[in-house]
């Protein structure tokens, strides 16, 4: 699910307490090569003189994770950098060439905890995260690009209350899934059957264990419930495991398939 905002109480001119207490970040990346490094950046907007909050802390080291298209752990040999260990980064060897991967990084939300400000408002402050990729292997050093999609932000509220989100009923939908897809195994045809609570477009896509994108359709004019059948004869090894992503305007969620050819 995911987080609409950050809250914290104010007292005495400073962050007296962050809730949730931690939250993730994560972003797709497209391996450019076998070798690569990828920075996880973080900066703070509207930093006027009224705001001296900190950037948001990295756990661990550890929680700067990169996991490949099985959803298995790949990497999490991450490095803290930066002020109050706000950035990241994270270098990455015997990847697969264009295969898609998740970075995944746990913040610490209390180490803003005792920043101040002045005046007699409590601040709305904006944190920015971005994902950039240098591929390792083209000679150029440096050479970071941001990745598409990856930019996010979130705002750190005063006088919120997050722990209700889950309650509403938007935040709720959320935690449910949104299709179904069979039968699993499968031989020359899939269904995928979804069902949202109003007419959306959808995008399905078929995917293998390396992250290489096989086949794409595109529903422009879905309703609120459809079943959708797929031809994938072109598919001709038996016992293998490919994914299935369905993405609306709401996000996108991520299933397993297994071929069963005869």
């Amino acid at each position: 699910r995911e987080l609409p905002e950050l809250c914290y109480a104010a007292s005495g001119n400073k962050v007296k307490n962050v809730t949730p207490g931690v939250f993730f970040y994560y972003a797709a990346v497209t391996a450019p090569s076998a070798t690569f490094s990828v920075k996880i950046a973080q900066a703070k907007g509207n930093a006027t003189a009224v705001n001296q909050y900190s950037l948001f802390r990295i756990q661990k080291a550890n929680q700067i994770v990169m996991w490949n298209p099985s959803c298995n752990k790949f990497s999490d040999s991450g490095v803290i950098s930066g002020v109050n260990g706000s950035q990241g980064s994270l270098t990455i060897t015997n990847a697969v060439p264009g295969a898609v991967y998740v970075l995944s990084v746990k913040y610490d939300s209390k180490s803003v905890q005792g920043g101040s400000y002045s005046g007699s408002v409590a601040p709305t402050v904006t944190y920015h995260f971005s994902t950039l990729v240098d591929d390792m292997t083209d000679g150029i050093a440096n050479n970071f690009t941001e990745v598409s999609g990856s930019h996010t932000s979130i705002n750190l509220v005063p006088g919120c209350a997050a722990e209700q989100a889950p309650a509403s009923s938007s935040s709720t939908a959320r935690t449910a899934s949104t299709f179904d897809v069979y039968p699993v195994p499968f031989q020359e045809e899939l269904t995928v059957k979804y069902k949202f609570e109003q007419t959306e477009e959808i995008a399905i896509e078929i995917f293998d264990m390396r992250g290489v994108l096989l086949q794409t359709i595109k529903d422009t004019d879905s309703d609120k419930e459809k079943e959708i059948k797929i031809n994938l004869d072109f598919l001709t090894q038996s016992n293998q495991i490919y994914l299935v992503r369905v993405t609306s305007n709401k996000g996108s969620e991520i299933k397993k398939i297994v071929s069963a050819k005869n």
